[in-house]
Formats: structure tokens, C-alpha cells, sequence
């Protein structure tokens, strides 16, 4: 192999690695919080229960209730098409603590909400969720 070809060929690799690696955010990302929030909003549409059963800490306040009211919201209201998450931040993170700000839109509403996240187990769990001024 010529040298010229190498150092080519080299240069690709580490370039398609470092794309890689930018493209996958760390666990602790403001990214990953955002999509976890999103996919929280995503299983309260579903309905999927088992995954708030998996995100919620064992420190949870009423745990059973929470997710009773989550999964009975969109009965309620005739049932929503959409739910978006807007305007994500982090608004403190240390190790294995997180809080968490965001405008949550259903249908044509929005509403803020600042949640904290612990980690338990060695995974993310939502520990605490409540309505917040913009």
C-alpha cells in the first residue's frame, strides 16, 4: 500500500468514527433528556404503561396514580393525535442528578413542567414531575 493511500484511507476512517461519536449523545446529554421526555409523551399516547412503570424512580410519589392519570387524560378528552416537546432545557445537572425544563404541547395547548431525574439502578429514572411558570 503507498503511503499516500494510507494516510487517505486513515483520515477516512477516524473521520467516519468521529461522526459517529458526535451523532450518539452521552446519557446524561441535554439530547438524551430531550428524547426521554419525548418518548414519555409518546407512551401517555400509547398508552404503554410498562414504560412508565420502567421510567418512574421507586421514590416516585404516587406512583400508580401518576400513571393512572397520565394513561387517562386522552380518554378523557376524546384522545389526543400529537404531543410535542418544546423549548427542553437543563436547568441544573450534576452526577447522577438532572432537573429538566420544557413546554410540553397537546393539541393546541402548552403547558411547562420542570422534572427531576436520579439515577437508580445504574439507569435514568424520573423521581418527580410538576406544572412550572414559563
Amino acid at each position: 500500500m503507498r503511503w499516500g493511500t494510507w494516510v487517505f484511507a486513515a483520515a477516512i476512517a477516524g473521520w467516519t468514527m468521529g461522526a459517529r461519536a458526535q451523532c450518539a449523545p452521552a446519557p446524561d446529554s441535554s439530547y438524551f433528556f430531550r428524547n426521554l421526555t419525548q418518548q414519555r409523551a409518546d407512551a401517555k399516547l400509547a398508552e404503554d404503561r410498562a414504560f412508565f412503570e420502567k421510567l418512574l424512580s421507586a421514590t416516585f410519589a404516587n406512583r400508580t396514580a401518576f400513571i393512572d392519570g397520565q394513561l387517562a387524560q386522552d380518554r378523557e378528552h376524546g384522545g389526543k393525535t400529537s404531543v410535542e416537546v418544546r423549548d427542553f432545557s437543563l436547568l441544573e445537572h450534576r452526577k447522577g442528578f438532572v432537573v429538566t425544563s420544557y413546554q410540553l404541547v397537546e393539541g393546541a395547548t402548552g403547558r411547562w413542567f420542570r422534572d427531576v431525574y436520579l439515577v437508580e439502578d445504574g439507569k435514568w429514572r424520573l423521581a418527580s414531575t410538576e406544572p412550572a411558570p414559563k
